[in-house]
């Protein structure tokens, strides 16, 4: 399967056009509190007429205010003919268990699954996959039962989750997510989004981590599940990750493997 997931409409737009994406995951962000499980709703029937599978994609931060919304709109979300939830902390786990018995559980790399042993400490709530986690290299994967995993290929890694707020600090809390800039001593720019419906920011770093060409080796290794997440891009940049991984045309001008051949050291 390949999958992509999104955090705005324009993402979605450009997505919804490729046949070879097979599962989309909506990020919560994307919808409004005022109107969220009929915007949701809408997309979810744009997704499944396209004849892809959708989940939704649960914050990164699940606080009591934002597990009281949920809760509040429990009844509602049962009636949307989602696939599934993507959860991304042990609270969201458990609530998704305890309110959606019947719907499949992504794990992200969130929920940090490094080894089997890890892995099988998942397996009592049912979920149908989990994500490598981003730390680690090639040979670490390798060594790792990747059977039911699912790998991010492209995306900016988060660096930092905070409840500090740059976007309010520099301008004015306006409850508009933003892409912000952080500059450090080399004059490398770190874009920073905040994430108004739950209150945090993300930090993302400078360059995204790229690896299509891994693809085959990564099969040998029993990955089956391949991911690309958007985040800070533009419909076009969408556009371009997408084309370039279906045909091979067109490039990254700067991007990263990540930790993939180098680790955590």
């Amino acid at each position: 399967k390949v999958i992509a997931s999104c955090e705005t409409k324009e993402q979605l737009d450009v997505i919804l056009k490729h046949d070879f994406v097979t599962t989309i995951y909506v990020d919560a962000q994307m919808y409004d509190r005022k109107n969220f499980t009929e915007s949701l709703e809408k997309d979810v029937l744009r997704i499944s007429k396209a004849e892809k599978e959708v989940f939704l994609r649960l914050p990164v931060i699940f606080r009591a205010k934002t597990s009281e919304f949920y809760q509040s709109i429990v009844s509602v979300l049962k009636t949307i003919d989602l696939d599934g939830f993507v959860v991304r902390n042990y609270e969201e786990l458990q609530f998704v268990k305890e309110y959606f018995s019947d719907v499949d559980i992504v794990i992200d790399h969130n929920l940090y699954t490094y080894n089997d042993c890890a892995k099988n400490a998942f397996q009592e709530y049912d979920i149908i996959r989990e994500t490598v986690p981003l730390e680690l290299n090639q040979k670490e994967i390798r060594r790792r039962d990747n059977r039911n995993s699912e790998m991010l290929l492209y995306g900016y890694y988060p660096l930092m989750t905070s409840a500090g707020c740059v976007h309010k600090n520099t301008v004015n809390c306006d409850k508009q997510s933003q892409i912000t800039y952080l500059k450090d001593r080399y004059n490398v720019l770190f874009p920073v989004k905040n994430y108004c419906n739950d209150c945090y920011n993300v930090i993302y770093n400078s360059v995204p981590v790229l690896l299509f060409d891994e693809k085959n080796r990564l099969k040998e290794y029993g990955i089956q599940h391949f991911r690309m997440d958007f985040s800070v891009e533009t419909a076009k940049e969408v556009e371009n990750v997408l084309r370039l991984y279906d045909e091979g045309n067109g490039y990254l001008k700067d991007y990263t493997n990540g930790h993939y051949k180098r680790g955590v050291e």
